[in-house]
């Protein structure tokens, strides 16, 4: 038998296999890709599950403490009209509000520090606190907040002072896990993160914690004028706080957590721990704060997580 004669592939079937080995490989990578995501994913809402289970453990068994939650709020963020809402002060481009990263916005920034997920700030406000419901809050241990550093001070040893006396470490801006590091004090007119109700995903939020907020039409249900007066009828305003690794039910054997878990789901240029619910009770003369509920870092009840799991 002569060389020509003998059996071997062609150029061409080469290529043909090596096309079909990238697809076969690409595919296999893809498949992984949405096997991984489908993990974190119940993984968080396990977490999700957890966080809530713990901290209704540790507020019976701690004289309802929840103090230094993150507040998801710039540290910038002057105190407003007590009892009112902002719906402006959640964007990246704004000075102040809901926690979206250092600001004012830079490109160079957001590589390393997104703040809040998208999908968790779109359904968050700012809310100004009156007297009697920061007392409110007082009662349920919650008299410091963390809020999230925009800049570090202009200071040579880096170090800033908290409003309970502590001594806080602020180089860490560019980091969204460290950088809630201000303890601020719960007073009449502090800037809080609520859950936003004229839309239809704030609303079923209110309607996940047992509040019923009806969704009238596509859009906006609610008017903001409208807002204070639904609330009421509804049974109060979700306030939204974050279980950073400062929040007092961290580190603790009696009913908290020993490290505040973090969303896999998320990448770590983004704001991870999970998402407390205190509910202000408009019932009565007198507010009363509790426990309502957990979001994850990406603003979902455990429905909607369950939802994203089908």
């Amino acid at each position: 038998m002569s060389p020509r004669n003998k059996a071997g592939f062609t150029l061409y079937e080469l290529l043909m296999v090596v096309t079909i080995l990238a697809i076969l490989s690409t595919l296999a990578f893809s498949k992984y890709g949405l096997v991984q995501k489908a993990a974190a994913q119940k993984l968080s809402l396990s977490n999700q599950l957890m966080v809530s289970k713990a901290v209704e453990t540790f507020l019976g068994l701690n004289d309802e403490s929840l103090n230094r939650l993150d507040a998801l709020i710039d540290v910038g963020t002057a105190s407003g009209t007590p009892g009112t809402f902002d719906f402006t002060l959640n964007g990246t481009g704004v000075t102040g509000g809901i926690y979206r990263g250092p600001k004012p916005y830079d490109a160079a920034n957001v590589e390393r520090n997104n703040g809040l997920d998208s999908g968790l700030a779109a359904v968050l406000c700012v809310y100004h606190l009156t007297a009697a419901e920061a007392a409110a809050l007082g009662r349920l241990g919650l008299r410091h907040v963390m809020r999230s550093v925009t800049a570090a001070p202009a200071s040579a040893d880096g170090y800033g002072l908290g409003e309970d006396g502590t001594l806080i470490r602020t180089e860490n801006e560019l980091d969204p896990e460290l950088a809630a590091c201000f303890p601020t004090a719960v007073t009449n007119g502090l800037a809080c993160a609520a859950v936003d109700p004229r839309f239809e995903a704030g609303a079923l939020i209110y309607q996940a914690c047992g509040q019923e907020l009806r969704i009238t039409r596509t859009g906006q249900n609610i008017d903001d004028a409208d807002v204070p007066a639904a609330l009421a009828s509804a049974g109060g305003k979700l306030l939204a706080f974050g279980l950073g690794a400062q929040a007092s039910p961290i580190g603790k054997s009696n009913g908290g957590l020993e490290a505040a878990p973090y969303c896999e789901v998320l990448k770590k240029t983004y704001y991870r721990p999970y998402i407390l619910l205190v509910r202000l009770s408009a019932s009565g003369a007198v507010p009363r704060a509790e426990f309502a509920g957990v979001l994850d870092p990406l603003g979902n009840t455990v429905r909607a997580a369950r939802q994203a799991l089908k």
